[in-house]
């Protein structure tokens, strides 16, 4: 009797193993069948896939996007990656001619005159050029001056006069 007891386990552990069973049955996971459910479900599991596949890729690149413009904040680079030498209008244009007396030296060239300009500073957005070129207004070349500024990537090139706060639209321009 003791023998037939081990083979077949106590009553408390048929008792479990039945328990078990009956609780595969009822929620379909029997154990010869444990794998129709992947069978059965492979447009689930295939559409399920792609769909974490491409969140990932958007998280990614809308990371790699944030990660981009960081860099060219932290690098003071324009949105345009360069500082072009030319900025053309529709009637004239400013060309950088480099370095003179130690300063960046710009002119800009009309039909039949050209004026010259000295950089007083550049950000990512904006060139900033003083007027050097005698005028009539005693404003456009006394100390501080006619400031022009030239959008990096192209746009409405403004200027003032010795008021920075007041910029005045003076013409589009674009890169060459």
């Amino acid at each position: 009797m003791e023998g037939a007891n081990c083979a077949s386990g106590s009553p408390m552990q048929q008792s479990l193993r039945s328990d078990d069973h009956t609780l595969r049955s009822e929620i379909g996971m029997e154990e010869k069948e444990s794998n129709s459910w992947l069978r059965r479900n492979k447009v689930a599991i295939l559409v399920g896939t792609i769909a974490t596949i491409v969140a990932g890729s958007a998280a990614f690149i809308s990371n790699a996007e944030t990660l981009y413009k960081f860099t060219l904040v932290v690098l003071n680079i324009p949105d345009c990656l360069r500082y072009a030498e030319i900025y053309q209008g529709p009637y004239s244009y400013w060309k950088n001619e480099g370095v003179k007396n130690g300063d960046i030296s710009w002119r800009e060239y009309q039909k039949n005159v050209s004026m010259d300009f000295k950089e007083l500073r550049r950000d990512r957005e904006s060139i900033y050029i003083q007027n050097l070129t005698p005028r009539l207004d005693p404003r456009a070349t006394a100390d501080g001056g006619m400031v022009l500024r030239i959008p990096v990537c192209g746009g409405t090139v403004k200027w003032t006069y010795q008021n920075p706060e007041y910029w005045i639209d003076l013409t589009e321009v674009w890169p060459k």
